[in-house]
């Protein structure tokens, strides 16, 4: 299975903490805007074997689930956090 994680704002703090527990030299890989393509790609392309977990603001968590089930990701492998002040 392929794993992505996407995180903005305050969302970065969890994610940050769980990959560290996972590797202690972790590959980071930013470059420009993030897209739902990028994602994908990053991942392996394979929608059928791809699950992604998402923490952040509402806009950009839904963003990024609505262009996940468009690219053919199914909804059961879209794990989603919302982190929004208020």
């Amino acid at each position: 299975m392929h794993v992505g994680w996407i995180a903005g704002g305050a969302g970065v703090a969890p994610f940050l903490s769980w990959l560290k527990s996972l590797a202690p030299d972790p590959k980071r890989q930013v470059d420009g805007r993030l897209t739902t393509e990028k994602v994908l790609t990053a991942v392996g392309g394979d929608t059928t074997a791809s699950s992604v977990f998402m923490c952040g603001p509402t806009a950009m968590v839904e963003s990024f689930q609505s262009g996940f089930r468009t690219a053919g990701v199914h909804g059961r492998q879209i794990y989603r956090e919302y982190f929004d002040s208020r």
